[in-house]
């Protein structure tokens, strides 16, 4: 191998003992960074706002019963119940 050959060789042991030998520095950047982020997220206004309005009426709930819906009565009609039971759960 001539030296441009070895030149164009990627060492990532050589890479990884560079980040070890500046762990520091990086460090230090990423928790400047995140300084200066958590700050400016607590301190920025709001650009938004929301609204929201409940009614509440006082009238009578209107729960349908299997009879009022198909007009007769269902011999599984325990069966329908319970799983109705369970949807609302």
């Amino acid at each position: 191998m001539n030296y441009a050959e070895k030149k164009r060789e990627v060492d990532l042991i050589e890479y990884w003992r560079v980040i070890v030998k500046r762990k520091w520095v990086i460090m230090t950047f990423a928790g400047t960074l995140i300084f200066f982020v958590g700050v400016f997220s607590f301190l920025a206004t709001p650009t938004y706002k929301s609204a929201a309005t409940l009614l509440i009426e006082e009238e009578a709930s209107r729960i349908l019963s299997i009879d009022d819906i198909f007009g007769y009565t269902c011999s599984k009609i325990g069966l329908v119940n319970s799983r109705a039971v369970i949807i609302v759960s």
